[in-house]
């Protein structure tokens, strides 16, 4: 499909048979003349007669006359030919240059679009990471975890810190690893502590 629009060599309008026409009109119409001045203003013979029937030198001048509007004509057919070939050639690599370059440029539009999705889902990934980083340092840091041996007394289960100090076993507790005790009984408690009252009462 030629683009119309791309500008064309205005010997395009007519067909490459046009100048052969022409030339072979020129030489008719030369034809014509030269018998006519020969006729009416030398007076050699009719315009008929000089027209169809010339002299022999007349006919070979007026013959080489036509020939060479003949052979003119033909030069001028085929360089047109050869420039309308031009045109349409520079035409169609025309507009095969613009089909590469649209086609590059939807390719070039689709990479574009690719690149930017995968760079927000980098974007995305990389925030996420860095939300997980922090939530896992924030948990790090609630966290405090006893480690090693702990001096506890053997009669009232007290524990001693760092400063020497004798702590309740949920104080403790709760100053190092950050934990609430909650006090109940259990059943073998329960069972001795029954009993205990049961002999008193």
């Amino acid at each position: 499909m030629i683009n119309k629009n791309f500008p064309i060599s205005s010997v395009q309008k007519f067909s490459p048979q046009f100048f052969i026409f022409v030339g072979i009109g020129f030489g008719v119409f030369y034809w014509v003349i030269a018998s006519a001045v020969d006729a009416w203003y030398f007076y050699e013979y009719t315009f008929f007669t000089q027209l169809f029937a010339p002299q022999a030198d007349k006919l070979i001048m007026r013959l080489t006359v036509l020939l060479l509007f003949g052979f003119f004509s033909i030069v001028v057919q085929r360089f047109t030919q050869k420039l309308y070939e031009a045109d349409i050639a520079l035409l169609r690599t025309n507009e095969e240059l613009e089909q590469r370059v649209e086609s590059r440029t939807l390719e070039l539009q689709m990479l574009n679009t690719e690149l930017k999705n995968e760079i927000r889902e980098r974007i995305r990934a990389e925030e996420q990471s860095h939300q997980s980083l922090r939530e896992l340092k924030t948990a790090m840091a609630n966290v405090k975890t006893l480690e090693g041996l702990l001096p506890m007394c053997a009669w009232c289960k007290k524990i001693r810190d760092e400063s020497g100090d004798w702590n309740q076993l949920e104080s403790y507790l709760s100053k190092h690893a950050e934990v609430d005790v909650s006090h109940g009984i259990c059943p073998e408690c329960s069972t001795k502590v029954r009993e205990q009252f049961s002999k008193k009462s």
